[in-house]
């Protein structure tokens, strides 16, 4: 059952690296947003 977990946290780890590469970071420049996403990407 944790490998099955664990290989579900891989996969929404995955996707939202592409989507944050996706973004426009320009647009969301000195916004929490941007700062929120950062911090999660690290």
């Amino acid at each position: 059952m944790n490998k099955k977990f664990s290989n579900a946290d891989e996969a929404c780890v995955e996707r939202f690296v592409q989507m944050y590469d996706q973004l426009d970071h320009n647009e969301l420049e000195g916004t929490q947003t941007l700062e929120l996403l950062n911090k999660l990407n690290d």
